[in-house]
């Protein structure tokens, strides 16, 4: 069969006429058992049980949990330099997938030890560097189902102004999965003033930057035409997203503009999470 691949190719450093060339000439495109052994390897495999992705399976791997959290760990990056892995997890059960590494290898932005998938048809796709890395190539943000929307804030109650302040997200009412790189929030800031202060700000940034207030993301933000009264209180809410740390933690800060004091309260709801 001819292999019509393209007008020329480069054979020992010698480009030749691919119209010319058959199948058996080079060894562009090797298969084996229906699997690409040099390149992404089409194919799914399913699970039900802990497992141990090898270098020959195929680049899909559905995984149903049901009740029990289901491990399946990579094989090493440096055995399988620019291949793509998908991890879905398959079923509505509540069990975990849970994605580990092999020997000391990293995933993600943040250097994850493991990356965790909690809701049905929830993916990544991570591809090697060859050496000792998972790069997250595609996945999306995730929505918490109403029933994993926590009813409390975390921080709560927070009234420093002007404090960068840490608001941990991997324990408690308000985790998210290990790996995750950005968490969808729903924020109330509310303002109990003094007479004086006519605004206030709240903002959120990545646990460990140094970024200041213009170069952070604004969590929610309120500003009032006339000076607040004294006992008067108005309120703000927003949604937005706020990148985290391999903790799962990122930094709030309320600040006020105008003089005086007053007393603050922020909560903090998560609503969805991506990995990365």
């Amino acid at each position: 069969m001819a292999g019509y691949i393209g007008k020329s190719l480069a054979v020992g450093g010698t480009a030749v006429d691919a119209y010319s060339k058959t199948q058996s000439d080079a060894a562009y495109l090797k298969l084996s058992g229906g699997l690409m052994t040099g390149g992404v390897r089409q194919g799914v495999l399913a699970k039900t049980a802990d497992y141990t992705v090898q270098t020959a399976d195929p680049n899909v791997c559905l995984v149903t949990t049901a009740g029990t959290n289901r491990t399946m760990t990579l094989p090493a990056a440096s055995a399988v330099g620019g291949q793509v892995y998908r991890f879905v997890k398959a079923d509505t059960g509540t069990g975990k997938l849970i994605i580990a590494r092999a020997g000391s290898d990293t995933m993600g932005i943040n250097a994850n030890l493991t990356m965790e998938l909690w809701y049905q048809d929830n993916y990544v796709d991570l591809m090697s560097d060859g050496s000792s890395r998972w790069i997250v190539m595609s996945t999306e943000m995730f929505t918490f189902p109403d029933a994993d929307i926590s009813a409390t804030g975390t921080p709560h109650g927070l009234s420093d102004f002007d404090t960068w302040t840490d608001a941990i997200y991997n324990t408690g009412d308000q985790i998210v999965p290990a790996g995750t790189e950005s968490i969808r929030l729903h924020v109330d800031l509310e303002f109990t003033g003094d007479g004086t202060s006519n605004g206030l700000g709240c903002y959120g940034r990545k646990k460990g930057s140094s970024a200041g207030q213009a170069n952070t993301v604004a969590l929610t933000w309120t500003y009032a035409q006339d000076t607040i009264a004294n006992g008067d209180m108005f309120m703000t809410r927003n949604d937005v997203v706020v990148q985290c740390d391999i903790n799962r933690t990122f930094e709030v800060n309320i600040y006020r503009s105008g003089g005086g004091s007053g007393t603050a309260n922020l909560y903090i709801w998560k609503r969805g999470y991506r990995l990365g």
